[in-house]
Order: structure tokens, then C-alpha cells, then sequence
């Protein structure tokens, strides 16, 4: 068993019970919505480990289906799979312009996008992404792994404690973890797990239970001109809960806090947040006993209680359809239900339409869902387009906070794994200074910016018209400046795009060729007027030689003849 600091074991031990009575107000609740809404998610009782969870209080599964569609649209949405939904950015730069700066952002958005790809990477997105909206809060490692790049294990509620800094920014977790005897061997190896787990393994127990606790926070005490791990800015120690003072399994480090901690939706001085879960689950609790009760009004009058005379009390009544069951000839002892059951059922149903309908709304399966959902009508395209942008608008405060505690930090783990690999291609020597920042293009994204988009199609719209009217109305806008603006907006790759350069350099070979039309149309004019010029030179002296005006008018094309000359005479006022 390793040894090390004994103070600092004894300070683990004592934050991670610390951390467990901070989070102790939101168990009972997390419980509620595993029970009622979840009830595979959820860490609560040993017991329950490697065990199927207790659903028995579900019987309206609505509620358990809107949350995973959530999930799927929250990764579909935010940051879908088969799409780019971010680039790089380097400050001050114009990307659309500066070609060597846009290739090195693509190829490095490309690699990591890779790395997303090969990895668990979505799966465990979707998973983080339903279990934030469930809980309040979710919680995801993002470990490097040899084979795939890095790899991320989603933590579920009440694995885990988290704690924050002084800017409200989670920096701590410690997590319970469960492992049997034979992995904690082979993840840790004999000699460095406890005389406990060391006797349970030589005996051959090696699918007893032990519970592992992992610590990680910012160290205190480092030295940052040392490169191993146990000299990193975050910290990280497995122990066994039940090991002594100075002994644990494993320490190591991070350059980069190692986990992804979204909260929904977080009020002044909390650390857990609140999420869609709690927002439904009083309507969930009431659509399970109205789902229940409906139940029993069907069953009561479909198959009720009997009652008859005494002296059948030893015959047999026959329940099943079609049965024969003999009663008395004078109907004097009829066998008829004991109760008359008489439910209002299309009022049961339509109150737990409006109930199913509050909780899809609470859960933006009316967003995710829209088009097979609306039933109302025919839309056009574009007015799709405005209702999708219209409710994607409603989930703005929290794509803001998956940007800050989940899209940001997962790009730069990436990044950094890559970096300490040397497995990044080498950003221009004039960029280096130069700080790294990302835009995000996805879908939610757009959404976001889909206002000055539609200012800038009705400026369009209204421009049109006036420009049939006074084509000079067009040169108060700068179209190739409008283009690059709203190509970005609609997050149109910035390589599809030429840049300033390109566009100069194409409008001016089109001007050089335009003059040069003009100089060629200009000379043809002129060879024209020589070649018209030269002809009537050559009239005129035809006409000198035959020696008649009349016969020179005739030369000259104007007038044949006496008759043709006074009449000129006369048009020309003599």
C-alpha cells in the first residue's frame, strides 16, 4: 500500500465528508425524480449496484420519453455529430481574409472533431445532456486514452460531490466509486490495495464489493518547473473508503480540471443547479395517480365485484367471456356487480391531455418534435424556419451555461491533449501571440443570431422595390460587406467564402476587361467613322468629275434628279 502525506489523506477524507453533508438537501429530491421520472438513473443505495431499478411507481411513461427526447435534441441541436458546430478563432484576425490563420483553424477543428468522432464522445454528451436537464446538474471525466484520444465517463446523481471557486466555477469533484476485488487488483494491483481487499482477494472473493473514493481539486503545493504528474495545477488521489490514514491507491495530476460539471439552471449561492426535473415533477406525480385511476375505473367497470344470494356461495360463477353460470328461474336471486362503476372518461382524458401537454411544453419536445407535433396546419418554409428560431430562443440563457460548463472545456481538454502530444499542426509563427477563441456554429447556435439575419433579409425586402423605381438607392449598401456578414451569421464555412483580396482581384480584371471592351468598341466606332469619312471623299470627287450638282447630290445619296433638288430647295426655306 502506497504511503504519502498523512495530513493530506486525513484532509481528503474529511472534504469528501464535508462535500457529502453540503449535497445531502438535494438527495431527497434527486430520489423523487429517479423514482418518478428516471428510474435508471441515479445512485442512492449500495445495494441497488450492478441491479435493475425499481420502476414500480411509473405507470404514465410520458414524462420518462419527453426527457430522453430532450437528451437527443439537446445533441442534435448543440452540438450534433454529423456536422461542424464550432471553429476557431484567432483574436484580431480576420479569418475570412487571412488564409494561412483559416487553414490552421480548420485542420485543428477537423483533428478534434475526429477525436469527438472515434470516441464515446456523443454518447456520453446525450447522456450528460439528459441527466443536467433531469437533476439540475450533471457530471462527466474526460480522461486521454491511448486508443481513441480521450474518453468520457458520465457520473450519475449521487455518485459524486462537486464544490466551486470564488468565481462560482466548479474546480472540485470527488466521486464514490464501486468496484469488486478483482478490478480494483487489476486497476490498482495487489500490492497497493488494503490488507482488507488484499486477504478478500487471495481467498478468492473477487466479486465482493469495495468502495473507492476519488478526489479531485486544485493542489496547494506544487512545483510548476517539474513536468510529473504528481507536480500538476489539479490533483487527483484514489483511496479506499475504509483504508487507514496514510495509505491510498493512486496519485497523479492534470494540467486542466478533468471534468465537465453543468448546472440547468443555477440560483445566487447554490452549487447544485435546478433543472427541468423538478420543474415537472409535481405534474408528474399528479399524472401518475390519474394514470392509475383511470386504470382502476377501467378494471371496476370492465370486470366488477358480484353479489348474489347466499346459496350460491358454493357454486361456481363463471367471470370469462362467453361462461355459463346457472341462477335461479324465477330471477328472484339475480348475480349482479356489487358496485355500479361509472367513470367520466373523456373528462379524465382530456384533464391528463392538458397535464401531458404542460409537461412536453416544460420539456421542449413541443421544440425537438415541432413538425411531426403540429397538427394544426400547413406551414411554409419559412414560417418553419421563424416558429423553430422563435422557440429555440426560449433555451438561450441555457445554451449559455452548456457553452461555459460543457462546450468550452471539453474543445480545450481536447485541445490540450492533443498539444501535450504534439499531435496539433504548428500555427504560424505570426500568430502564435495570438489568443485562441471559438465560435460556435451549430444549429441552437444560429438560432441565437437568427435576429439580424431576418433584419437583414427585410432590408432586402424593402430595398427591392425602391431600386425598380431609382436604381441609385443600391449604392448605399456595400454588398460585398453585406455577404460576408450574413454568410457569417448563417455559419457558412469561412473556406467557402473568398476573401477580401480574392473579390478585390476579381472586380479588377472585370474592370480591365470592361475598359478594354470599351477601348475595343471605341476604335471600331472610329474605323467606322474613317471607313464612312473615306467613301464620301471619294463620292465627292466622283461627282467633281461628272460636274453636276444635281448628278453630285445623286452621288452623294441625298436626292435623283431636278424634281428631288427643289423639293429640298423648298424644305430648306427658299
Amino acid at each position: 500500500m502506497m504511503l504519502y502525506n498523512r495530513e493530506l489523506k486525513s484532509n481528503l477524507y474529511n472534504r469528501w465528508i464535508d462535500l457529502k453533508s453540503e449535497r445531502q438537501p438535494w438527495m431527497a429530491r434527486w430520489q423523487e425524480i429517479s423514482r418518478y421520472i428516471s428510474p435508471d438513473t441515479g445512485s442512492f443505495i449500495e445495494t441497488t449496484q450492478n441491479k435493475p431499478k425499481n420502476s414500480n411507481r411509473i405507470v404514465n411513461q410520458m414524462a420518462t420519453t419527453c426527457m430522453g427526447s430532450l437528451g437527443s435534441g439537446l445533441l442534435a441541436g448543440a452540438s450534433s455529430p454529423s456536422r461542424p458546430w464550432f471553429n476557431f478563432m484567432l483574436d484580431g484576425v480576420d479569418m475570412t481574409a487571412d488564409v494561412e490563420a483559416r487553414l490552421w483553424a480548420t485542420q485543428v477543428r477537423d483533428l478534434i472533431l475526429d477525436d469527438f468522432n472515434k470516441s464515446n464522445t456523443y454518447l456520453a454528451l446525450q447522456t450528460l445532456y439528459e441527466e443536467t436537464a433531469t437533476y439540475g446538474t450533471g457530471a462527466c471525466l474526460v480522461f486521454e486514452d491511448d486508443e481513441d484520444g480521450l474518453r468520457l465517463y458520465p457520473l450519475t446523481a449521487g455518485q459524486y460531490a462537486i464544490s466551486t471557486d470564488g468565481r462560482g466555477v466548479v474546480d472540485t469533484l470527488y466521486r464514490e466509486i464501486r468496484m469488486t476485488v478483482g478490478q480494483l487488483v487489476s486497476r490498482f494491483g495487489i500490492d497497493n490495495v488494503t490488507e482488507g481487499t488484499r486477504y478478500l482477494y487471495n481467498n478468492r472473493k473477487l466479486d465482493d464489493w469495495v468502495t473507492v473514493i476519488h478526489a479531485i481539486e486544485p493542489r496547494k503545493n506544487f512545483d510548476s518547473t517539474k513536468k510529473d504528474a504528481k507536480n500538476k495545477p489539479w490533483g487527483s488521489w484514489y483511496f479506499e473508503e475504509n483504508a487507514g490514514k496514510d495509505e491510498y491507491l493512486l496519485e497523479s495530476g492534470f494540467d486542466y480540471f478533468p471534468a465537465l460539471c453543468p448546472r440547468w439552471k443555477l440560483n445566487a449561492g447554490d452549487i447544485y443547479g435546478t433543472g427541468v426535473g423538478m420543474t415537472i415533477l409535481p405534474s408528474v406525480k399528479q399524472l401518475q395517480v390519474m394514470e392509475k385511476r383511470k386504470l382502476q375505473g377501467i378494471d371496476l367497470s370492465m370486470n366488477p365485484p358480484l353479489q348474489g344470494p347466499p346459496t350460491y356461495r358454493s357454486r361456481t360463477i363463471n367471470n370469462f367471456a362467453g361462461g355459463y353460470t346457472v341462477v335461479d328461474a324465477t330471477g328472484n336471486n339475480p348475480i349482479k356487480p356489487l358496485v355500479n362503476a361509472q367513470m367520466d372518461m373523456q373528462g379524465l382524458m382530456l384533464a391528463e391531455d392538458k397535464i401531458e401537454k404542460q409537461i412536453r411544453a416544460d420539456t421542449y419536445v413541443d421544440l425537438f418534435l415541432m413538425l411531426q407535433n403540429d397538427t394544426e396546419r400547413q406551414m411554409t418554409a419559412t414560417e418553419v424556419s421563424e416558429r423553430r428560431e422563435e422557440k429555440l430562443m426560449m433555451l438561450g440563457p441555457m445554451l449559455l451555461r452548456m457553452k461555459d460548463e460543457i462546450h468550452e472545456p471539453l474543445i480545450k481538454i481536447a485541445y490540450q491533449i492533443r498539444a501535450n502530444n504534439g499531435t496539433l499542426p504548428p500555427l504560424p509563427e505570426r500568430l502564435q501571440d495570438l489568443p485562441i477563441k471559438m465560435q460556435f456554429v451549430s444549429m441552437m447556435a444560429q438560432a441565437q443570431k437568427s435576429s439580424d439575419i431576418t433584419q437583414m433579409d427585410r432590408l432586402l425586402s424593402v430595398i427591392q422595390p425602391m431600386a425598380q423605381i431609382d436604381p441609385t438607392v443600391l449604392d448605399g449598401i456595400n454588398f460585398s460587406k453585406f455577404l460576408s456578414v450574413y454568410s457569417a451569421k448563417m455559419g457558412v464555412p469561412a473556406e467557402v467564402m473568398r476573401t477580401d483580396e480574392e473579390v478585390q482581384a476579381i472586380q479588377q480584371q472585370r474592370q480591365q476587361m470592361q475598359e478594354q471592351q470599351m477601348q475595343a468598341q471605341q476604335m471600331q466606332a472610329a474605323g467606322q467613322a474613317l471607313n464612312q469619312s473615306a467613301q464620301a471623299s471619294e463620292r465627292f470627287a466622283n461627282a467633281q468629275n461628272v460636274g453636276s450638282g444635281e448628278d453630285l447630290l445623286q452621288e452623294l445619296g441625298i436626292g435623283g434628279g431636278s424634281q428631288s433638288a427643289a423639293s429640298m430647295a423648298q424644305n430648306m426655306g427658299y
